[in-house]
């Protein structure tokens, strides 16, 4: 069971160490923690706090605009060079696209910067574009780089289509059981903003997600990227 989360904002960084933490460390879990890296002012000191919790840090992207996977090959690699200082900063060795949008270039890329790439989902959905899962819940190496497949469904695809909290912590106990069942990676993206997870009703959710996972050990054990063998 890998738990990551995507830090869209100074307010989702806030979040993350005000609300989430706790939670996590409660149930012996840590998270993966994938920060836009150029778009605001990044808060450090923050971000050093994570890791000396024993959290880990990943790079989302670059500015979040959604375009590096699509510009030209000397613009890509600028962009992604860009969070290269960020990176080494804080030890992130692992890298996630915005929105999940990527090309074969872009991977092609990715693969002499980073050890992990967890961009691709499971199953595609309704968003950001039909039909783009991989359909594996296992690791597995494309284009030279890792690939941790995000194989459970996103809290901002279920919020998009109207679905409750309640019903989403079901969702997703129903999903992570049938996973563990095929003795798959159950890795779960969530994002820390109000508009997101970040919301009392949201928080709650995600907090009963844990507390299912956790009284069950027998079947799931609660990793970190940096744990995670193939």
């Amino acid at each position: 069971m890998l738990l990551t989360h995507d830090i869209d904002s100074a307010e989702g960084l806030d979040n993350l160490v005000r609300l989430f933490l706790s939670i996590e460390e409660a149930v012996g879990a840590r998270s993966a923690n994938y920060v836009v890296p150029c778009a605001w002012p990044i808060d450090d000191a923050l971000l050093s706090e994570v890791t000396a919790r024993g959290h880990e840090i990943g790079v989302h992207g670059y500015d979040h605009s959604n375009r590096t996977p699509f510009a030209d090959d000397e613009e890509r690699r600028r962009r992604l060079d860009a969070a290269l200082p960020f990176a080494k900063r804080h030890g992130a060795t692992t890298y996630r696209a915005p929105s999940l949008l990527r090309t074969r270039a872009l991977l092609r890329d990715l693969a002499t910067r980073y050890v992990w790439d967890s961009s691709i989902p499971t199953s595609g959905g309704l968003f950001p574009v039909p039909n783009n899962g991989c359909a594996s819940a296992r690791p597995f190496a494309i284009e030279n780089v890792l690939e941790l497949p995000l194989s459970m469904p996103r809290d901002g695809s279920l919020r998009f289509l109207g679905y409750t909290p309640g019903e989403i912590v079901r969702l997703w106990t129903e999903c992570a059981d049938l996973i563990a069942r095929s003795r798959g990676i159950v890795v779960l993206l969530t994002h820390c903003e109000r508009r997101f997870s970040g919301d009392d009703g949201m928080f709650e959710a995600y907090r009963r997600f844990l507390q299912h996972v956790a009284e069950r050990p027998e079947r799931f054990t609660f990793t970190r990227v940096s744990q995670i063998q193939v």
